[in-house]
């Protein structure tokens, strides 16, 4: 038990990506069709994944889609805005299934290292 509280933002991290899982249906489909949901968006970098995830539809979700980044370069990228009043839901300091106001707008931050998540709400 000592090793929950040595590791307490790690365990938070965790139950943060779980509940991100659990909230957007579309992660559990086992149809085929789910990946017309899924589009992949080039980047110039080339240690840099990028795809948006349509939901299912929905209206109950939180999320109407998601913008998943990989950044596995060894520095930041910046990526152009989508349009809508998108949050992060998930970055280099934690998981937030809520989201999270983006501090800013105009240019978003993909972390060297890391995978970010930014969603846009259900309208």
């Amino acid at each position: 038990w000592k090793r929950i509280y040595a590791y307490k933002d790690l365990l938070d991290y965790y139950k943060g990506l779980i509940k991100i899982r659990k909230s957007f249906g579309a992660f559990d489909s086992r149809d085929i069709e789910i990946l017309d949901n899924i589009s992949f968006i080039g980047t110039r970098e080339k240690s840099v994944v990028a795809y948006e995830f349509k939901g299912n539809g929905d209206s109950m979700e939180p999320w109407e889609k998601l913008l998943i980044v990989y950044n596995a370069s060894e520095k930041d990228i910046f990526l152009k805005p989508h349009k809508g009043e998108w949050k992060i839901v998930l970055d280099g300091e934690g998981a937030y299934p809520e989201g999270k106001i983006m501090a800013i707008k105009d240019k978003w931050i993909a972390e060297s290292k890391s995978a970010c998540i930014f969603a846009l709400p259900n309208s």
